[in-house]
């Protein structure tokens, strides 16, 4: 250990040395007094902070007591560990600000950072960027359907995860389009233009979409099969045919009409008879 320490000292006077030439300044005597004690002080207070840096501790910090290349070694680690626990304290933020909090769009600060903890900054907000993008479009979008805009689909190229949740959000909005111009087109044709019979295809869907379609097509279905009987009825009884009654299944209010109805054409029977 001696003889490392006086090297070690050695090297800082010659480094001292150096630096006071390149000053334009010259010492005239440079005497080195090797002090073990002090050497060996100065070591382990390096590898205190050394072991502390190697266990994830960037609190500790070395002190400066002398003009010499310890207080250099000090300076040095003091601004490194700094670096570093700024870095941590930025990643520790962005983790919880983005990944907790929800914020998809706080971003991590590379001010003051160099080298290769600025590139992990970056990439962090590039990982940040890859996740934020396509889930803020996905919102986008959600909105749009909530809304009843169900002209907006996902649109950003994304690969692996991402380009499953995108088919499967634009196939939903498909599937959306084409139950809902089928339910106008069923509701055109029976309740505007008169045309009954008509029914909603929507092919390839399940679930509450399915059943959905086929509560459409059975109302369709059941006003169809009620006005068709009441028109065979009517027709009959225009051209005297009094045989013919209302026989379809009906409630409500349509149960008060074909009663009427069916009243009616018994009072023509009366009548006739």
């Amino acid at each position: 250990m001696a003889d490392a320490a006086t090297t070690l000292v050695e090297a800082g006077a010659a480094h001292r040395t150096d630096q006071t030439r390149k000053r334009g300044t010259r010492r005239n005597d440079l005497d080195v007094t090797v002090d073990n004690d002090y050497v060996n002080e100065q070591l382990n207070r390096v590898l205190y902070a050394l072991d502390a840096f190697k266990k994830g501790d960037v609190s500790v910090r070395l002190t400066k007591q002398n003009n010499d290349i310890f207080s250099e070694i000090a300076e040095a680690y003091n601004s490194m560990v700094e670096m570093i626990g700024g870095v941590g304290g930025e990643v520790s933020r962005i983790s919880k600000v983005a990944g907790v909090e929800g914020n998809l769009k706080a971003r991590a600060s590379a001010d003051g950072a160099s080298g290769f903890w600025r590139d992990m900054l970056n990439n962090i907000n590039g990982l940040v960027d890859s996740i934020a993008v396509p889930v803020l479009e996905v919102g986008k979008v959600l909105k749009n359907i909530s809304k009843g805009n169900l002209d907006e689909s996902f649109q950003i190229p994304v690969s692996g995860d991402f380009k499953v949740m995108a088919e499967t959000i634009n196939r939903t909005i498909d599937n959306l389009n084409v139950f809902a111009g089928e339910v106008s087109r069923v509701a055109q044709e029976v309740g505007t233009e008169g045309k009954l019979g008509g029914q909603a295809v929507v092919p390839n869907v399940g679930g509450v979409w399915k059943e959905l379609t086929e509560n459409v097509n059975t109302m369709a279905a059941a006003l169809t099969s009620q006005v068709r009987d009441i028109a065979t009825v009517t027709t009959a009884v225009a051209r005297g045919d009094l045989s013919q009654k209302m026989t379809v299944d009906v409630k409500g209010e349509l149960l008060q009409l074909k009663e009427n109805l069916n009243q009616m054409v018994d009072s023509l029977n009366l009548f006739a008879g």
